[in-house]
């Protein structure tokens, strides 16, 4: 195995103190996405995972009605978790959401019956090498990064303001 991919796996690191500044051009970060989505494994070369880049504007408004969401939901301790958002998530140059082309695994399914049970399972697993290969990719050209769980409470929303 090639020293210099053990090296990229060994630095990559949650990192929670994030820059608005990026060393990639906007259309940069769009090409390296696609790559990797274009050449990570997936079922029957399904390619069932989705990004969206949210960039500027959209990524501020991202973060602005996560906190409306969580607001409610964190009660006294929402002023902690404003801060975490505020000076972690949201300072952050963009935001990458994750997720799976349901259609394409239906499809699969109805196509291979024989492995409809194991289509969505192989598709999760399909789409967390995704996330990982975005990740070492990221810590490869110096940008941070750190993987948040926000759904399903934001996903009416992402739904909704996004056209997704």
């Amino acid at each position: 195995m090639k020293k210099r991919l053990l090296e990229i796996f060994s630095k990559r690191r949650s990192m929670y103190f994030l820059t608005d500044k990026s060393p990639l051009s906007d259309m940069e970060l769009t090409e390296l996405l696609e790559n990797i989505i274009k050449e990570v494994p997936s079922p029957f070369n399904s390619q069932s995972g989705r990004v969206i880049l949210l960039l500027g504007d959209y990524h501020k408004k991202f973060w602005n009605f996560t906190l409306e969401i969580l607001k409610p939901i964190a009660g006294a301790n929402f002023p902690q978790t404003e801060e975490k958002v505020k000076t972690s998530f949201a300072a952050g140059y963009g935001t990458v959401l994750f997720f799976e082309d349901t259609d394409t695994v239906k499809s699969l399914i109805e196509k291979f019956p024989t492995y409809k049970d194991k289509f969505p399972e192989w598709s999760m697993q399909s789409n967390a090498m995704i996330q990982y290969a975005i990740w070492c990719a990221f810590t490869e050209v110096g940008i941070g990064a750190n993987l948040q769980h926000y759904n399903p409470l934001v996903d009416e929303k992402v739904i909704k303001e996004f056209n997704v």
